[in-house]
């Protein structure tokens, strides 16, 4: 399995509604959003693949994102990162080792 994170720079008003619906239609499964007071948001969408965390820093201009899966994961943050108008600052993809797992 892949870990992409990325961090990017989000100025302007960090909000749920602002993320296109069509990323949450392409990611088909089951979210959490938190609100942080006074602003900012954590969501997890969590799919067959890949998986993503949110995080926001409004106050710092800030989003980071974390993307699992074993697809390319770096144009799929690219892509999202442009079309809500992110500068990406950092990225980095990694491979996580699963341990074997017995049959049941």
């Amino acid at each position: 399995m892949k870990h992409y994170f990325g961090t990017f720079a989000a100025p302007g008003p960090h909000h749920p509604s602002l993320l296109p619906p069509a990323l949450l239609a392409a990611l088909p499964g089951s979210s959490s959003t938190h609100h942080w007071e006074p602003h900012g948001f954590t969501i997890v969408r969590l799919t067959v693949e890949p998986r993503l965390i949110l995080h926001t820093w409004p106050e710092h201009g800030l989003v980071t994102l974390d993307l699992y899966g074993e697809a390319n994961l770096g144009p799929i943050a690219q892509a999202l990162a442009e079309s809500l108008g992110w500068r990406m600052l950092s990225a980095e993809e990694l491979s996580r080792l699963l341990p074997d797992r017995p049959s049941l």
